[in-house]
C-alpha cells in the first residue's frame, strides 16, 4: 500500500492548482467509477462535479487514509491489475479539495488515465442465472445457482467477463466447476442438487464457496474455481495460449453476494472465451493443508496464523483436471481466502537455493474485497522449490473455531491460477 501524503502547502509547487476536469475526474474515472456511479454497489457517485464536490472532503479522506479504493497488497512485487492510487495521484485529490474543489473547464477534461479492469476481445458462450433473483438477507445474501454447462463437447475456457444483472445488489460473484470426473463422482452433482430442490426459491444459501449454508454441509468433494468478480473487476483473460478444461457434462455453481439491499431483482450472466485447445493447460489451484478440512484448524480465543509449506503438485492431482506438473509450473495470480476472522496473509516460493519469492502480502484481509492479484510478470515453481501460505486469524469469540462452509467456519486457502511449462 502506497504512503499516503499530506497536501502540498505551496500549490504552484506542486505543478498548479488541480480542479475536477483537468485533473481529479481523470483519476475517479479510472479508480472509483466502477463502484462509485449511478445504481451501482457504492452508497454515492462521483459521475458528474457536483456530486464529487458534494463528497470532497470524505472523498479526500478516504483516498489520504487508503482506505479507497480498496487494495490491500504490500509492494512486494508488480501486480497487473494495480488499482490502488499512487502518492501522486492522493496528493492531486488532497489539494483538490483544500483549494476548495474548483472545477475547471469542463471544454478541456484531462487526459484519461488507463484503466485497470478489461474486456473479453470476443465472447463466444454466455450462462445466466436460471432465473432473476430477488435477494432477502439483511444485510447479506449469498446465494447459489446450479447451472448446466451446455457444451456437448471438452472446451477450454482462456477468458470470462462476469456482467452484475444489478449493480447495486451484487458485491461479487463466483462460479464453481464441478467436473464429471470430481472425487465424489455423482454423489457430488446429487448433493449440489438436492441443496437447490430442497431450497425455497431460486438457488440455495450458501457461504465462502458452493456448500449448502442452509444445512452446514461440506461438499463431499474439492471443487474447482472457475471465475470469480469483484466491483470494479473486468475480464479474466488466462495467459497467451492457455486455458481451463471443461468437459462435457460439468455442472457451474454460481454464487452471488449480495449486499445492503434495496427492492429489486438480479440476473447475473457471464460470458466466456473458448478454445478448442490450448498449448498448456492451467486451473485455478488452491493451496491449503489438506488436513484443515477435517478439523485440524483450530482457531483459539484470540486468533492464530494458520501456515503450510510444502510442495503442491502431488496435492493438485485430485483437483486441477490433470494438469502436468512434474517438471514446475508458473504462477500468474492469487486470491486469498478466509472468512470473516481473516486479518492478513501471504504466498511465497522458497526455492531450492534457499531465496523466498513472495507472490502476495496482504496487510490486511477484508471478506467484502477478495481480490484476484494478477502479476505482472509470473513467478516460476521449480523441482526443489516449495510453496507457502499463511493466513492470520482474529477469533473475538469464546471458543475455537474450526474448518467449514458456514458463516461462524473458517478457512485459509491461497487460490492461484498455475498454468504447466
Amino acid at each position: 500500500m502506497r504512503s499516503p501524503l499530506a497536501p502540498c502547502l505551496l500549490l504552484v509547487a506542486c505543478g498548479g492548482q488541480p480542479t475536477w476536469h483537468q485533473d481529479v475526474a481523470p483519476i475517479v474515472e479510472a479508480r472509483c467509477g466502477s463502484c462509485h456511479t449511478e445504481g451501482a454497489v457504492a452508497p454515492f457517485a462521483l459521475d458528474t462535479y457536483e456530486q464529487a464536490a458534494g463528497m470532497g472532503p470524505i472523498v479526500a479522506a478516504a483516498a489520504e487514509s487508503g482506505l479507497m479504493p480498496p487494495w490491500f497488497a504490500e509492494d512486494v512485487r508488480a501486480y497487473s491489475n494495480d488499482h490502488s492510487l499512487t502518492d501522486e495521484q492522493i496528493a492531486t485529490v488532497v489539494d483538490w479539495v483544500a483549494a476548495d474543489m474548483p472545477e475547471g473547464d469542463p471544454d478541456d477534461p484531462g487526459e484519461a488515465l488507463p484503466a485497470t479492469a478489461t474486456s473479453l476481445p470476443r465472447t463466444d458462450l454466455t450462462l445466466s442465472m436460471p432465473e432473476a433473483y430477488e435477494p432477502v438477507g439483511d444485510p447479506d445474501d449469498y446465494r447459489c445457482f446450479v447451472l448446466d454447462w451446455p457444451e456437448a463437447t471438452d472446451l477450454f475456457v482462456t477468458g470470462f467477463e462476469p456482467h452484475p444483472g444489478n449493480d447495486a445488489l451484487v458485491h461479487h460473484i463466483a462460479a464453481f466447476l464441478v467436473r464429471p470426473d470430481n472425487l465424489a463422482g455423482q454423489g457430488a452433482f446429487d448433493q449440489i442438487r438436492g441443496w437447490d430442490a430442497g431450497s425455497a426459491g431460486p438457488g440455495y444459501a450458501c457461504f465462502g464457496g458452493p456448500g449448502s449454508s442452509e444445512t452446514e454441509e461440506d461438499l463431499r468433494a474439492p471443487i474447482q474455481q472457475l471465475a470469480q468478480w469483484v466491483p470494479g473487476g473486468g475480464a479474466f483473460v488466462f495467459p497467451e495460449g492457455s486455458g481451463i478444461e471443461v468437459p462435457a457434462g460439468s455442472m457451474i455453481v454460481l454464487q452471488l453476494h449480495y449486499f445492503d439491499q434495496t427492492d429489486g431483482t438480479d440476473l447475473t450472466t457471464i460470458d466466456f472465451m473458448t478454445e478448442e485447445s490450448v498449448a498448456r493447460k492451467g486451473a485455478f489451484a488452491p493451496w491449503l493443508d489438506a488436513t484443515w478440512p477435517l478439523g485440524n484448524m483450530e482457531i483459539p480465543p484470540g486468533g492464530t496464523d494458520i501456515d503450510k509449506v510444502d510442495d503442491p503438485r502431488d496435492f493438485w492431482q485430485l483437483m486441477t483436471g490433470g494438469l502436468d506438473l512434474e517438471a514446475g509450473f508458473d504462477i500468474h495470480s492469487t486470491m486469498m481466502h478466509m472468512h470473516t476472522r481473516g486479518v492478513g496473509g501471504s504466498t511465497w516460493i522458497e526455492h531450492a537455493d534457499g531465496t523466498r519469492e513472495d507472490i502476495l502480502v496482504l496487510e490486511k484481509y477484508d471478506f467484502d474485497w477478495q481480490f484476484n492479484y494478477q502479476l505482472a510478470e509470473p513467478a516460476r515453481f521449480a523441482p526443489g522449490d516449495q510453496l507457502g501460505v499463511e493466513c492470520v486469524f482474529a477469533n473475538d469469540g469464546d471458543a475455537p473455531i474450526n474448518w467449514g462452509e458456514g458463516t461462524l467456519d473458517e478457512m485459509c486457502v491461497s487460490n492461484l491460477f498455475v498454468t504447466e511449462l
